[in-house]
C-alpha cells in the first residue's frame, strides 16, 4: 500500500494521479489512477411538510465529485444539527411555533475548495399572492426564504407483506416476505426484521437468513422449532420522517401423533449384559422411527428415579425387535419405547423390567444323551464285527453272540415231560440192538437209576455185569 497526502487547497481541480506497481512476475507492471474534481453548481435546499403537517423535512443535496461533497445542516447561529453526510443531508423537525422565522443553513465542503458553499432556508408564513414552488435550488452562497407547500409530502414508508400468517410444520423452512412503497420525495428507508423476543435479526445468525433488495427484505427461518420459533415477527422500515412496523405471525405446527407402542417381549441374555426387546404397534398413524429409553429401576419407595436416557434412537420404522447391550449385570433396568413421527413423539409404552433368561440345561443334556447313544451304537457295531471276523481268538464271545445261528439251537424246546420222555427213549436201546459203549454214562439225569439202595435188609440184591 502506498499513501500520498496532497493538500486540497494547493491541488488544481481536475488533477489526475496514478499509482504504479511493479513485480517480478509482471513484465510490464500495473497501474491505477484517479481524477479529483468538484461538482458543478452548488448545494440545493428543499423543504416539505410531512405526516399531515406534523413534521418539517429539510433536504440538502449536491451530488457528484471525487471525493464527494460533505454536507451538514446548521441553524442560523452556526450550531451543527445532525450528523454530516455525503451528497445528501436530511433534517426532520417538529412543526411548532418555534420554527417560524428561523434560518437553517446547509454547509457544503470539498477538499479542493478553500472556501465552502452553502444554501439557506427561512421558515415563515406563506404569501397568498405568491405561488411558491414546492422546492427550490439555491446557488452557491445564496440566501432566500422558502414557504411550506402542502402539495409536497414525505410520508412514513408503507409496508406490505406477502402473507400476514405463515404456517409451517416442525423442522421445516418458513419464509417471511416484506416490502415498502416509496413516497414522492424518494426517501430511502432502512428495513429490519425483529423476532418474537424483540431482537433484531442480523445476517450473522445461523438460525435465520436475510435476503435484501432495494425496497424489500425477506426473512427465512431455518429448522423451525415448536414452540420456540412461533410468535409475532415484525418488519420495520425507517426513513427521515418516521418508522413503520408490520407484524407477521409465524405458526409452527407439530406432526400428527404416531401410533402407540406396547412391549411384547423383554428378556435378558445368558450373560445379563444384553436384553432382547420386541414390540408391536397399536392403532393407525404415520411414524418415522422408534426410540428406546432406559433407566435404573426403583427398588425402594423413597428413592427418586433418575431421568430417562436414550438406549437406541436410530431404529427404522419397519423394525419390531432390537438387541440392546452395554448393561451392568448388577443393575436392574427399566425400559420403555416410543414411536416418533419426525419430531413428534407418541405416548410411551408401559415400563417393564427384563425377565430372566430361559433355563438352557435340558437341550444340552438331551443333546449329550443322543450323542452318547450314537457313539455307543457305533462302538457296539464295531465290536460285533471284530468278534465275527476273529472267531478263533474269541470263541466264547463268538459262541455267546452267534449261538442263535446253530441249527440245533433253532429247534423249539418242549415241556419238561416231553423232554424227559425223549431222553428215556434215547437212553433205552431197541430190542435185539447191541448196547453202545458208554450208554449208561450218557443217560439223562432225569431217568430212573439202574440200581437203587434196598429199602430193607431183606430186599433181594441185583448184580449187573457190563460186557466188553
Amino acid at each position: 500500500m502506498a499513501t500520498n497526502i496532497q493538500p486540497g487547497a494547493a491541488t488544481r481541480n481536475g488533477s489526475s494521479f496514478s499509482c504504479l506497481a511493479s513485480h517480478p512476475a509482471l513484465p510490464q507492471g500495473a497501474a491505477c489512477g484517479t481524477t479529483l474534481w468538484v461538482p458543478a453548481d452548488g448545494p440545493s435546499c428543499a423543504v416539505a411538510a410531512t405526516k399531515g403537517d406534523e413534521y418539517v423535512m429539510l433536504r440538502c443535496q449536491w451530488e457528484g465529485g471525487t471525493p464527494p461533497v460533505t454536507l451538514r445542516w446548521q441553524d442560523g447561529g452556526g450550531r451543527a444539527l445532525g450528523e454530516p453526510s455525503s451528497s445528501t443531508a436530511i433534517l426532520v423537525l417538529s412543526t411548532d411555533g418555534s420554527l417560524r422565522g428561523r434560518d437553517f443553513v446547509c454547509a457544503a465542503a470539498h477538499p479542493l475548495q478553500a472556501t465552502g458553499a452553502e444554501c439557506r432556508l427561512r421558515l415563515g408564513k406563506p404569501d397568498l399572492n405568491r405561488v411558491s414552488p414546492p422546492w427550490a435550488a439555491m446557488p452557491r452562497r445564496g440566501r432566500t426564504s422558502l414557504w411550506l407547500h402542502a402539495s409536497l409530502r414525505a410520508e412514513v414508508p408503507k409496508l406490505e407483506a406477502e402473507r400476514s400468517e405463515v404456517v409451517v410444520l416442525e423442522g421445516g423452512e418458513a419464509r417471511l416476505a416484506c416490502w415498502w412503497q416509496g413516497s414522492g420525495t424518494d426517501l430511502r428507508a432502512t428495513m429490519a426484521w425483529y423476532n418474537p423476543k424483540e431482537r433484531e435479526v442480523t445476517s450473522g445468525l445461523t438460525k435465520y437468513r436475510l435476503e435484501r433488495g432495494e425496497a424489500w427484505l425477506n426473512l427465512t427461518v431455518w429448522d423451525a422449532e415448536w414452540p420456540g420459533d412461533s410468535g409475532i415477527y415484525r418488519c420495520t422500515a425507517a426513513n427521515a420522517v418516521g418508522t413503520a412496523s408490520l407484524p407477521v405471525r409465524l405458526r409452527v405446527d407439530r406432526y400428527p401423533a404416531p401410533p402407540n407402542v406396547t412391549i411384547s417381549k423383554l428378556r435378558y441374555t445368558r450373560a445379563r449384559t444384553e436384553v432382547r426387546l420386541e414390540w408391536r404397534t397399536q392403532g393407525a398413524g404415520n411414524l418415522t422411527g422408534f426410540v428406546v429409553q432406559r433407566r435404573q429401576a426403583k427398588k425402594h419407595p423413597r428413592r427418586v428415579l433418575g431421568p430417562w436416557e436414550t438406549a437406541a434412537g436410530d431404529i427404522e420404522p419397519h423394525s419390531r425387535d432390537r438387541r440392546l447391550g452395554g448393561l451392568d449385570p448388577a443393575v436392574i433396568y427399566a425400559f420403555r419405547i416410543l414411536a416418533v413421527n419426525h419430531r413428534t413423539a407418541g405416548h410411551p409404552s408401559e415400563v417393564q423390567t427384563p425377565a430372566e433368561p430361559p433355563f438352557e440345561a435340558y437341550p444340552a443334556v438331551t443333546g449329550a444323551a443322543v450323542v452318547g447313544m450314537l457313539v455307543a451304537t457305533a462302538a457296539s457295531l464295531l465290536a460285533v464285527g471284530f468278534i465275527a471276523r476273529h472267531r478263533d481268538r474269541l470263541p466264547r464271545l463268538h459262541e455267546l453272540l452267534f449261538r442263535m445261528g446253530d441249527p440245533g439251537a433253532s429247534e423249539p424246546i418242549g415241556s419238561p415231560r416231553e423232554t424227559a420222555a425223549s431222553t428215556e427213549e434215547e437212553a433205552t436201546p431197541a430190542p435185539g440192538a447191541p448196547s453202545a459203549p458208554g450208554t449208561a454214562a450218557l443217560a439223562s439225569p432225569l431217568a430212573e437209576p439202574l440200581s437203587a439202595p434196598p429199602d430193607s435188609a431183606d430186599a433181594p440184591s441185583l448184580t449187573t455185569t457190563a460186557m466188553p
